[in-house]
């Protein structure tokens, strides 16, 4: 510790944490009129001139990065022979604090934080650094700001050396198994740290455990960690999966990139909502019901003619046989019967109201088309579609007047009519089209009068709390999902808001929040299709 309560130009107000390097003090800049944090090297550290060029250099590299979930170094600097660092001085607890406290996060806020602390170790990687020591002492999860990355490219020099043993020492709980083998370390090392401190987030326990640290190394190196659903079956398939991949014992086996990860926590995350919120992301297909057998087809009245022939000709013949014969120059009269061959009557005319409707879908790539619906038991192959040379399909019915469902089947895929806004729920957490038939004008009503009313619009005021947020714009279906129609303004609380004018009815809405799509966290009204999930607001009629 400084012999007094200055260090640089710095006053040092209190002492707030001691490490592996050094103590961490919360001090005052008076150049800048502000608070910061001050980590002071340990004196034999600082004595030790390799340490200490190892040190500086990777103080400076840190230095270089600006992230908001990365921990801001300010200044770097050297005072009667004490090194220090000058940091952002936060507001928060550690992951360790939490979990020492609080126990297990939850798994959808254990999945968020993951993703700041990706995104903190994709920047740094783009600066060709990795952190060496990633675990839940050195994330810090700040006030209004989510997860904060501590001591980036530092920990290593100070928690993590080689004896002359070849003996490790480090975070044994987290550190990867090539680090454990010595063998040739990359930024995927820190996925699997990363993956160990989420196993330890969720469950409340690392993902091995021994009583020395030998026994440790061992189990890292020979055992497969335990599955999460095996701990907890409340955990969803999607976590677990990602977590069983970054904790992989090959490294070539983990997450090639950084995306790659932050695009399977992301869906991970979506997952634990929608299972928060009772929603299935992935209902099964839809099957239709099973359509009635087909009548069976008309007898021919071949079969009878011929028989009844037969039965005619052989009454003759034993007519002929034993019938009395007649004295000569007497005649007899004789009867011949005659079988109709007329055909059978045409079938009756549709009945009257009966309107043509053409069904069209555009999709020039597919191979194969039908349409299927009410109008045919919803069979997916009993209405094959024609291409047009434009690549659109078409089928042409006779349907009577009423309201009919339907769907297109687009190589075996059901799709709704991307050009029908008129739909319905199906009991599958989809929507079948529909399509209304009039009455033809001998069975239409009579017309009612034009209606002088206009559709009532309301006045509805979206908002949002992110502090941190540089931009953030409203997006539904009120203004075609334009990513920059609708922006909203910011307040002195950090909160977002915006007033539009919207028609009576149902709409869809998220957030774009610097340029990712959020759900309204505030509204627990949500709607499902397929792969996406929309927040909703119902405005009075």
């Amino acid at each position: 510790m400084p012999n007094s309560g200055r260090i640089g130009h710095f006053n040092l107000l209190e002492e707030i944490g001691h490490g592996g390097m050094g103590t961490v003090f919360r001090a005052f800049d008076p150049s800048l009129n502000r608070e910061v944090a001050i980590k002071v090297l340990r004196e034999d550290l600082a004595k030790d001139p390799k340490f200490l060029t190892d040190f500086l250099q990777e103080a400076r590299a840190a230095a270089s990065i600006s992230h908001p979930h990365i921990v801001q170094i300010y200044f770097v600097g050297e005072d009667a022979g004490q090194y220090y660092i000058v940091m952002e001085l936060l507001t928060g607890r550690t992951l360790r604090e939490i979990l020492e406290k609080d126990g297990p996060v939850n798994e959808e806020r254990a999945l968020e934080l993951t993703i700041d602390v990706t995104e903190a170790l994709r920047a740094a990687y783009k600066n060709q650094m990795i952190h060496g020591d990633i675990k839940p002492a050195n994330i810090m999860v700040a006030d209004e700001v989510g997860a904060k990355v501590l001591d980036f490219g530092l920990a290593k020099l100070a928690n993590v050396e080689v004896t002359e043993a070849k003996e490790i020492w480090g975070s044994p709980y987290y550190i990867s198994p090539e680090r454990v083998g010595q063998k040739a370390e990359d930024f995927r090392s820190d996925v699997y740290s990363l993956g160990a401190t989420l196993f330890h987030l969720i469950t409340g326990r690392p993902p091995f455990d021994a009583e020395t640290p030998e026994e440790l190394a061992a189990k890292r190196l020979n055992e497969k960690p335990p599955l999460l659903r095996d701990l907890n079956p409340n955990f969803t398939t999607k976590t677990e999966q990602v977590v069983n991949k970054m904790l992989n014992k090959s490294i070539l086996l983990r997450y090639r990139d950084y995306d790659a990860l932050l695009e399977d926590l992301k869906e991970a995350k979506t997952e634990a909502t929608a299972k928060r919120l009772g929603v299935d992301l992935h209902p099964e297909r839809f099957i239709p019901p099973e359509p009635p057998p087909p009548p069976p087809p008309p007898k021919s009245p071949v079969p009878l003619i011929i028989g009844g022939l037969v039965i005619v000709v052989g009454i003759a013949v034993l007519a002929y046989i034993y019938w009395p014969q007649h004295p000569s120059g007497q005649t007899s009269k004789t009867t011949t019967n005659v079988v109709d061959h007329t055909p059978p009557p045409p079938p009756p005319p549709p009945p009257p109201g009966v309107r043509t409707v053409e069904f069209t879908i555009m999709a020039p790539t597919a191979a194969q088309v039908f349409l299927a619906g009410q109008f045919n038991n919803w069979d997916p192959t009993g209405l094959p579609m024609r291409k047009q040379t434009n690549g659109e399909w078409a089928a042409t019915l006779q349907l009577p007047p009423g309201k009919h469902q339907y769907k297109f089947v687009v190589d075996g895929k059901w799709r709704e009519d991307p050009d029908n806004s008129d739909r319905v729920p199906d009991d599958r957490g989809g929507f079948n089209s529909v399509v209304t038939v009039a009455p033809t004008s001998a069975q239409a009503p009579p017309p009612s009068p034009p209606s002088t009313e206009q559709p009532r619009t309301v006045n509805m005021t979206f908002t949002l709390k992110a502090p941190s947020a540089s931009s953030v714009y409203l997006r539904g279906d009120f203004n075609n999902w334009s990513a920059t129609a609708t922006p909203m303004k910011k307040d002195a609380n950090g909160e977002w808001s915006v007033t539009v004018p919207l028609k009576a009815g149902r709409h869809a809405y998220k957030f774009l929040v610097d340029g990712k799509m959020v759900l309204d966290p505030d509204n627990p009204q949500i709607l499902t299709n397929k792969n996406y999930i929309d927040s909703i607001v119902d405005v009075g009629k």
